[in-house]
């Protein structure tokens, strides 16, 4: 559970920044059509949801995608890696280490609360939708069937789309024949659009990140792009002529609504302010905006979808807690004594037994089957040392107060 939290933590980080990102870049967007913002939120959505990605020199990212190690609470000195050293530096000076006189580090127990937390984050959610739709199909019983997957209600004074599989829509009773036309061909637009599948979706991964303040406002930011952009499409089937009188129908239906957006199966047309503004301000698109806006999400869409080229995480690093450039001196350092290895191990070995909790011994084993050992500073996994199968010392300084086990026959086996 810990490890599957600590995944969702680094997707929260890093779909953060694409967010982020997304709300600056809806700025330019907002003489394009509604339509090509709504879409850019898919890139969000799949950070949101997939630990992984490809890797490729045009990614966006500033940093990496899982600064996080899943292993960190069993690391004596935390640290994570981002890939920005000021941050790295600054977040893992905060984090607690182990100690000896405790039998469970106190990251661990912070990660576990996290975790719990998290899950009972979730069930609420989840809990609070199911009695929603309950106490909304409660009230939809007295529903007048009209036609199609089209109801009234005395009751509503909104609209709305219900259902995933056999969605229908709800309309308030007493619309006049133009208001229903519209309204209508919104509410039936929503579907062809799959909107109501997508929006049950956002909310199901929004449940995933309910502790993510950014994960909110994108909900609520893609569900008005959302509706403005189904504005959008009624008006270019009905023609410009009608934003006044559509105008003043949402206007109408504004008074005394009651939002639904919280729900995923039911959702009301939320964002009227906004929405009634895109109405009158619709106008034909010119190709040159039309163009641009999508250049500028297709860079942007694939730029944030890819994590930068040498993220993932080496053998060394997933064993070890070392960051990126850590590592490197590392392998350097190995390269250096000409000390190759297949697979890395905490180590079990006897002459490591008893040593400092000042260092960390790793097993080094070769494709022949060779061994040594691989010692390095725990505070900054700094390379110490390297042993062969023996316990002499390769490269390297160990001093005394390493492990007895170090030295053979009584004499110092360590130097420089």
């Amino acid at each position: 559970m810990e490890k599957l939290f600590l995944s969702v933590l680094n997707m929260s980080l890093t779909a953060s920044f694409i967010i982020a990102a997304i709300c600056v870049a809806r700025l330019p967007l907002k003489k394009a059509p509604k339509i090509i913002s709504y879409t850019l939120w898919v890139v969000a959505g799949f950070r949101l949801v997939f630990p992984f990605t490809l890797e490729s020199s045009f990614s966006l990212l500033p940093f990496k995608s899982q600064p996080i190690p899943t292993d960190i609470a069993m690391q004596a000195v935390p640290r994570i890696d981002s890939g920005i050293a000021i941050i790295d530096n600054a977040v893992s000076s905060s984090l607690p280490a182990a100690t000896l006189d405790a039998s469970v580090n106190p990251l661990q127990i912070l990660i576990f609360i996290g975790s719990c937390a998290w899950l009972f984050g979730i069930a609420v959610m989840l809990i609070y939708s199911f009695v929603s739709i309950i106490l909304l199909k409660h009230r939809l019983r007295s529903a007048i069937h009209i036609e199609s997957n089209l109801y009234e209600a005395d009751n509503l004074k909104t609209p709305f789309v219900i259902g995933l599989f056999r969605p229908r829509v709800y309309i308030p009773a007493r619309l006049s024949d133009e208001e229903r036309r519209y309204i209508v061909l919104h509410e039936q637009t929503h579907i062809r659009r799959h909107d109501h599948a997508a929006k049950m979706f956002a909310y199901l991964v929004l449940c995933l990140h309910w502790f993510n303040p950014l994960a909110w406002v994108a909900f609520i930011l893609m569900g008005a792009d959302m509706e403005m952009s189904c504005d959008e499409r009624v008006m270019r089937e009905l023609g410009r002529d009608i934003k006044n009188a559509y105008s003043m129908s949402l206007v109408r239906l504004a008074a005394g609504r009651k939002t639904l957006n919280g729900n995923p199966l039911a959702f009301g047309e939320g964002g009227m302010k906004e929405r009634i503004k895109n109405v009158l301000n619709f106008k034909k698109h010119s190709r040159v905006i039309i163009v641009t806006a999508v250049a500028l999400v297709a860079v942007l869409s694939v730029g944030f979808a890819v994590d930068r080229v040498g993220d993932t995480q080496s053998l060394l690093q997933e064993i070890t807690g070392a960051t990126h450039e850590q590592a490197e001196q590392i392998e350097s350092h190995l390269a250096e004594c000409e000390v190759s290895y297949q697979t890395i191990a905490n180590s079990i070995n006897p002459i490591t037994e008893g040593m400092d909790t000042n260092w960390q011994a790793y097993d080094l084993v070769t494709e022949n089957g060779s061994s040594y050992v691989l010692i390095l500073r725990k505070s900054d996994n700094e390379f110490a040392a390297v042993l062969d199968n023996e316990g002499r010392l390769i490269s390297g300084f160990i001093d005394n107060g390493v492990t007895p086990a170090l030295f053979i026959d009584g004499n110092k086996t360590s130097h420089k």
